[in-house]
């Protein structure tokens, strides 16, 4: 991948570097939000006067936004690097995101699929290089194992949390807009430690 690390970082060295740290969020992101959404689709079909034919028939619409991100995405990663892509990866989900807590209109859902699923081929696309890119290729299995691990983690810890919150009377309308505010906060904190002093610091050559 353009731009790759010299440096051959083993798993313990990449769990001690902040930089791993500051673009966890960023990592978590698309797992934890896409399967709360999916896993709590009768509730937010029930609030927004849907049926649930409407709902699957959108996965088409994902699945085929998808395979497009990832095919156009994988030249562009490598000729411009996965690290000045990666903080740009999930903004199509914050998008998608704002759009469907905005409107209750069956077209809304079919955009917000669109461009999560622009995200996930993206962000699935992108991060494969970014550890490469970051970390080098020597141990690459074990990080991205350990990358995979964090993403399973959040997809299980999602049904339980956004559940719980509607449990408490929490909107699902306010859970989209604070979905989408930490998808542009954790792409913010991204690019500035890569702008930054955290990055300065850890230099990855």
């Amino acid at each position: 991948a353009t731009g790759e690390t010299t440096r051959q970082w083993s798993r313990a060295e990449v769990l001690r570097d902040p930089l791993f740290w500051f673009i966890l969020p960023q990592v978590m992101a698309p797992a934890f939000i896409n399967t709360g959404i999916f896993f709590n689709q009768v509730h937010l079909t029930q609030v927004k006067g849907w049926g649930l034919e409407v709902f699957a028939t959108g996965f088409v619409v994902y699945a085929v936004a998808t395979v497009i991100a990832a095919l156009v995405m994988g030249p562009i990663t490598d000729r411009l690097g996965a690290r000045k892509l990666f903080p740009l990866t999930e903004l199509s989900l914050a998008a998608g995101l704002l759009l469907l807590a905005s409107s209750a209109d069956p077209v809304a859902l079919y955009g917000f699929m669109a461009l999560a699923g622009l995200s996930t081929g993206a962000f699935n696309t992108v991060s494969n290089a970014f550890w490469a890119e970051v970390y080098g290729r020597k141990h690459l299995g074990a990080i991205r194992a350990l990358a995979v691990s964090i993403m399973v983690l959040a997809t299980a810890l999602s049904p339980a949390v956004m559940g719980n919150l509607l449990d408490v009377k929490v909107t699902m309308d306010t859970i989209l807009f604070g979905c989408a505010a930490y998808v542009l906060a954790s792409a913010l904190l991204a690019t500035k430690v890569w702008r930054g002093e955290a990055a300065k610091q850890n230099p990855r050559v």
